[in-house]
């Protein structure tokens, strides 16, 4: 539950609760980048611990005009196990949004610089991401979901599949340990 709390700050920035959170803990930033601040309290950091563990790992960034997305940090890759980029970044690369990999005069990506700089299999994954024409602005959907929308349903069932393999693995680990 406090994961729908929190993906509600999140999206409706005309909440009561929003404005009193943000102008608390995370004036000059945004939800995905708040920390915990001075003095939190315990429902801030439930909140947070909910960022964390749920909405971090299974929201998705929609590359509109790539200007909010971190190359490097965020989730944006949906054909990728666990959203995220797995190249190392090259030493003195300066590439750090997404917005720095497209040819903003052409809406395209540019494709030397992407061939360049990433692993084979994920290059081919971004230059098959589209661009929009209109440069919309970057958007953060739920991707536990085929329909992109937050449910405490499906966030359960994230939860439940993440345990399972978590434990799983475990599992795996304690018979390699036990040869």
């Amino acid at each position: 539950m406090l994961s729908k709390q929190g993906w509600h700050i999140m999206h409706n920035a005309d909440l009561l609760i929003s404005q009193c959170l943000k102008a608390r803990y995370f004036p000059r930033s945004n939800f995905l980048k708040a920390s915990t601040g001075y003095c939190p309290s315990y429902t801030w950091r439930s909140i947070l611990q909910a960022r964390v563990d749920v909405i971090e790992k299974a929201g998705i960034w929609i590359v509109g005009d790539g200007r909010l997305i971190n190359v490097w940090e965020d989730n944006w890759l949906p054909y990728q196990n666990g959203y995220m980029i797995w190249s190392p970044k090259p030493p003195n690369c300066d590439i750090m949004f997404v917005s720095d990999l497209i040819h903003h005069d052409i809406r395209c990506w540019n494709a030397p610089l992407i061939n360049e700089i990433f692993l084979p299999f994920e290059a081919q994954q971004i230059l098959q991401l589209p661009i929009s024409f209109s440069q919309l602005q970057d958007e953060f959907v739920w991707g536990a979901s085929r329909s992109s929308a937050f449910s405490v349903k499906s966030s359960y069932y994230f939860l439940k599949a993440r345990r399972k393999e978590d434990g799983s693995h475990s599992s795996m680990q304690d018979n390699n340990h036990q040869v």
